[in-house]
């Protein structure tokens, strides 16, 4: 009895860059003979400040039929770009990977073979067993910022990459999510289709530091906690019981030393409190303010991204 199996008839890579033009010829040549030749690689320039849209474009006249390439007017971000490219990939599987050499391209057969061999699998995680060289304090930050995601969401997404296997029906739901603010990672987890993770190693390269500063960690960080999770509103609720407990307890001190004559002359109690308060209304305003700015940029619909131009039609257009 025959075991069934799927057919890649199609690879679409999805390659979101910024500033890559360094890396991209290396890159196409590991592509490039990847099922057989049967595949498209659709690279998608997020507002690169170098050459890498020239780049793009040589590539492109080198392996016509092969190479798309997609160019935002400005920066965008990753997660405009991924969605920019899965939007126009054309393959009944697609597998979304940086541009900066750190993905292992000899792990690709291995997630296709897991596609093919397991009819019920629908996404194909990269996981990492290994992080690139980084600062300690950016290796606390990471770390924390997992534990509060997890916590406060509910998905466990430690060492996931943007370097994954969607197969068509993923691709279909996901671009169909109508909310601006996408988090990647974490809406292919929320589809709740079933998945299997597969261990990388990050390719070492000369310059392995990471190139993502602490600012950008925090914002990104914010960003799909606040888009994942109402979690940050609802202690402001805890907030303010716990306050109150506290300001019962130390009224009822407060009574108690006055009636026996102990209570302390001045206002230190005063001002201990008027800061306590006052540092829980501005931190539960700014919670506030954070969820009514994404509301605001989910109620605008602005397109999440502007292509400038596409080496297929040469076309301008806005998605």
């Amino acid at each position: 009895m025959s075991i069934k199996k799927r057919e890649l008839e199609k690879l679409s890579l999805v390659i979101p860059c910024f500033n890559e033009e360094k890396n991209l010829n290396e890159l196409t040549s590991q592509l490039i003979g990847l099922n057989d030749g049967r595949l498209e690689i659709i690279f998608v320039d997020d507002g690169s400040k170098d050459s890498t849209w020239s780049s793009i474009l040589k590539l492109q006249n080198d392996n016509p039929g092969i190479i798309k390439g997609i160019k935002f007017s400005k920066n965008f971000g990753k997660e405009a770009a991924i969605e920019a490219g899965l939007k126009a990939c054309t393959g009944n599987t697609a597998i979304t990977l940086d541009a900066d050499l750190e993905h292992p391209v000899d792990t690709i057969p291995k997630m296709i073979a897991l596609w093919k061999n397991n009819l019920d699998i629908y996404i194909v995680n990269a996981v990492k067993v290994n992080r690139q060289k980084e600062s300690l304090l950016k290796k606390m930050f990471i770390y924390f910022y997992f534990k509060v995601f997890s916590f406060s969401t509910g998905l466990e997404l430690k060492n996931h990459t943007d370097f994954k296997l969607l197969d068509r029906v993923v691709i279909d739901k996901y671009i169909h999510l109508p909310e601006n603010n996408k988090f990647y990672r974490g809406l292919i987890n929320w589809l709740g289709f079933n998945a299997i993770d597969i261990d990388i190693t990050i390719n070492d390269k000369v310059d392995n530091e990471s190139g993502w500063t602490v600012i950008q960690l925090i914002k990104y960080a914010k960003n799909s906690i606040l888009s994942f999770s109402d979690l940050p509103l609802k202690s402001i609720t805890w907030l303010g019981l716990l306050l109150f407990i506290f300001s019962i307890g130390l009224s009822i001190d407060t009574v108690v030393k006055a009636m026996n004559g102990t209570s302390a002359e001045g206002f230190p109690t005063v001002i201990l409190l008027i800061l306590i308060i006052g540092s829980i209304i501005i931190f539960s305003l700014g919670i506030l303010g954070e969820y009514l700015s994404e509301i605001f940029n989910e109620i605008k619909g602005r397109p999440k991204y502007v292509i400038s131009e596409n080496v297929e039609n040469n076309s301008e257009n806005d998605s």
